[in-house]
C-alpha cells in the first residue's frame, strides 16, 4: 500500500486546505520556514492519533521524542477554536491488507450484502480526521470530533463526536455506493435504480425513511447509531465495531456488524500499518565516535536522529550474512554515489581481523548452490529406486528397502548438515564482529567522526533505502554537508531504489532534481546507462510550497517527457545561479 495523497487544514503554517500529491518519489521545496517540514510532521502527528489515541502530544515518539507542544501549537495561529483537519489517500496497489469478513458468510441473497467487502473491493481509499479542542472545562480536551472515509473517492461513511466521546455516532453511511450494494444478480446492469442496497434496509428496519420502494437515491437517511470509539469520532482500531445496532438472529448482527468494520475500521487498520513500515530522517543526524553503542533493538523513532540506521547495520552482524550491509556498499560504491568509503566487517580476537562483506555473501550463495545441487542428484537417485508393491518379500528386496531408508537418511543428514554449517557460519564471532567505516584510498578503518560530516550524514538515508521494505521514507534536507556531486547522485539513490517504500524528501538542492529530470530525459531517448532503470514523470512529485497571507500554498510543479518543467518555477528559487553568472 502507498500514500498518494495529504491534504491540510490549519494544520501549522497551513491554513486552507492545501493538497500534496505524493509519488513514488516526491520532493518537497520552497523557502525557508515554509512547512515543508510540517507535512512530514502531520504524518507522524497522525501516527500518534492512531496508534496511541493522543490528539494532544507534547512529544511525537517518531520523530524521536520531539517537542510540539500539543494542539495547541499545531493549530494554525494557535487558534483553538478552529480544527485541524488531516486526509491521506491510500492506494492499495495489490495489497488489501486488514478484513473483518471472516465469521460468516453473509454474501448470500438472504442477507443481499456485498459478496466483495468494501475494503478490499476498492482500489483507493482515503481517511479524513478533524482534530477539535474543547477550552470551555478546567483541562483542554483533545479529541476527533469528526472521522470520514472514502473508498475510490466517494465519501462512504462519516462518523461524528462530541467533545470527550461520550456519544460518538455513526452520523451517515452513502447506501447507494456501489461498493455497498447487494450483488443479486451479476448481469444487473448499471442503469437499473431499482436495485436497492439491503444494508439500508436492515439499518433503517426501525427508523423512519424510505425501506422498498422509490428510485434509488443518494445521501439516504437513516436513524443515527451510536459506537464504541477510542478517542471521539475514532472507532477502535483492530477490532471489530461495536454498535447499539440489535437483530433478530445473531447472524445478521454478526454480517452487519462485519460490514461496518471493513468500511470504518478496516481503512484505519491498513493506514497505521503503512505509517508504522515509515521512517523519518532528520535534519541533523547522529556522528557516531569510536564510543558509540548500537543496539540491537530498532526503534522507529531512532530514524530521526539517524541512530536507527547504525543499528541496523550492527544487527545485520548478528544475522550473519549481511544482505543490508552489502546493498549499501552497493549504494555507496563507485556505480552509486562514490562516497569512497565502504562497510567492512571487524572481528576481534586479541588482534583485529577485517573480512569484505562480499566473502560472506558469496559464501552464503556457494553453500545454496552446493546444498541445492547435492539434493538434486540424491533426489534423481531415489527416484531411480522403484520398488514394485505386487513383489513378495525376499532378502534382495529387504535389503533394497534398505537402501531406500538409507538414502532417506543421508538426505536428512545433509539437510541437517547445511543448516549446521550455515548456523556455525553464521553466529561465529558475531559476539566479537562490528560493521566499520573502510577508507578504500587509504586502505584502513575510519571511524564516522573521523571523516568528512557528509558520509555520516547521507548514511542513514542509505541505510533506510536499503532496509526498509514498505511505508515512507522522509527525510529533511538530505543533501546538508555532502558535495554537489553526491547530491547529483541522491537522484539515482531515490529514482533507483527498487522497493516498494516511496520517497519524500524536503529539500532545496538544485543538483538533486537536476539529476531526475535528466533520467525522466535519458527515458524518454532511450539513452538510459546500462544498469539504470527507467524514470517517468509520473514516477516523481515536485511540489513547492510558498508563503501566503492565507498560510502555505502547495503548487505541483509539472515535468514534461523531455525533463522539463511544463511551467515556470516560482520566483525566487533557481533563480540566484543564472543572476550570479549573468
Amino acid at each position: 500500500m502507498r500514500i498518494t495523497r495529504i491534504s491540510l487544514t490549519n494544520f501549522r503554517s497551513f491554513k486552507e486546505t492545501q493538497t500534496i500529491e505524493l509519488a513514488p518519489v516526491t520532493l518537497l521545496f520552497g523557502p525557508n520556514s515554509v512547512g515543508k517540514s510540517s507535512v512530514l510532521m502531520s504524518l507522524a502527528y497522525l501516527l500518534e492519533i492512531l496508534e496511541n489515541g493522543d490528539c494532544d502530544p507534547s512529544r511525537l515518539k517518531a520523530l524521536d521524542d520531539r517537542h510540539v507542544g500539543g494542539f495547541r501549537n499545531l493549530v494554525h495561529n494557535r487558534d483553538t477554536d478552529e480544527r485541524i483537519k488531516i486526509r491521506v489517500e491510500v492506494n492499495k496497489v495489490v495489497d488489501i491488507g486488514a478484513l473483518y469478513d471472516t465469521t460468516t458468510d453473509y454474501s448470500e441473497v438472504r442477507y443481499g450484502i456485498t459478496s466483495y467487502n468494501a475494503a478490499a473491493d476498492c482500489e483507493t481509499f482515503e481517511i479524513e480526521l478533524e482534530i477539535a479542542c474543547d477550552t470551555s472545562a478546567r483541562v483542554d480536551e483533545v479529541y476527533v470530533a469528526a472521522f470520514r472515509v472514502y473508498l475510490d473517492d466517494e465519501l462512504v461513511a462519516e462518523v461524528s463526536s462530541d467533545s470527550g466521546g461520550k456519544q460518538p455516532m455513526l452520523t451517515y453511511i452513502n447506501f447507494d455506493s456501489h461498493l455497498l450494494i447487494a450483488d443479486y444478480d451479476h448481469d444487473l446492469r448499471e442503469e437499473d435504480e431499482t436495485h436497492v442496497s439491503e444494508l439500508y434496509r436492515l439499518l433503517n428496519r426501525d427508523g423512519e425513511g424510505r425501506k422498498e420502494e422509490g428510485p434509488h437515491e443518494k445521501n439516504f437517511d437513516h436513524k443515527p447509531i451510536a459506537i464504541n470509539s477510542g478517542n471521539g469520532a475514532l472507532p477502535h482500531l483492530n477490532k471489530r465495531i461495536e454498535s447499539t445496532l440489535m437483530f433478530d438472529t445473531l447472524e445478521e448482527n454478526i454480517a452487519v456488524h462485519e460490514v461496518l468494520s471493513d468500511v470504518l475500521v478496516a481503512p484505519l487498520d491498513n493506514l497505521l500499518a503503512v505509517l508504522q513500515a515509515s521512517v523519518c530522517i532528520g535534519p541533523l543526524r547522529t556522528i557516531p565516535d569510536s564510543k558509540h553503542l548500537t543496539s540491537k533493538s530498532i526503534r522507529q523513532g531512532d530514524w530521526y536522529s539517524g541512530a536507527a540506521a547504525w543499528n541496523v547495520l550492527q544487527r545485520d552482524v548478528y544475522e550473519s550474512w549481511q544482505p543490508i550491509s552489502n546493498r549499501v556498499n552497493k549504494l555507496i560504491g563507485a556505480n552509486g554515489l562514490g562516497l569512497g568509503y565502504k562497510l567492512r566487517s571487524k572481528i576481534s580476537r586479541g588482534t583485529a581481523g577485517y573480512s569484505d562483506l562480499e566473502f560472506h555473501e558469496n559464501l552464503r550463495m556457494k553453500m545454496i548452490a552446493d546444498h541445492t545441487s547435492a539434493l538434486a542428484k540424491l533426489e534423481a537417485i531415489q527416484g531411480m529406486v522403484v520398488i514394485p508393491e505386487d513383489l513378495d518379500e525376499s532378502r534382495s528386496i529387504t535389503e533394497l528397502k534398505e537402501v531406500v531408508n538409507s538414502l532417506e537418511e543421508i538426505k536428512q543428514s545433509l539437510l541437517d548438515a547445511a543448516d549446521h554449517v550455515k548456523e556455525s557460519v553464521s553466529t561465529k564471532d558475531t559476539a566479537n564482529q562490528e560493521i566499520i567505516l573502510w577508507d578504500e584510498s587509504a586502505n584502513l578503518e575510519v571511524n564516522a567522526s573521523d571523516v568528512g560530516v557528509g558520509v555520516s550524514q547521507i548514511l542513514p538515508l542509505v541505510v533506510a533505502v536499503a532496509s526498509v521494505k514498505n511505508g515512507i521514507i522522509s527525510c529533511e534536507q538530505p543533501e546538508l554537508h555532502v558535495h554537489p556531486r553526491i547530491q547529483v547522485a541522491l537522484g539515482d539513490l531515490v529514482t533507483q531504489s527498487k522497493n516498494d517504500c516511496a520517497m519524500l524528501l524536503e529539500t532545496h538542492s538544485e543538483h538533486l532534481i537536476l539529476r531526475i529530470l535528466r533520467r525522466i530525459r535519458e527515458t524518454a531517448e532511450g539513452e538510459l546507462p546500462d544498469g539504470r532503470s527507467e524514470v517517468f514523470p509520473h514516477d516523481v512529485s515536485i511540489v513547492y510550497l510558498n508563503p501566503s497571507s492565507q498560510g502555505v500554498t502547495a503548487k505541483r510543479i509539472g515535468i514534461n517527457t523531455e525533463g522539463e518543467f511544463t511551467e515556470p518555477w516560482p520566483s525566487g528559487f533557481f533563480a540566484e545561479r543564472r543572476e550570479e553568472l549573468m
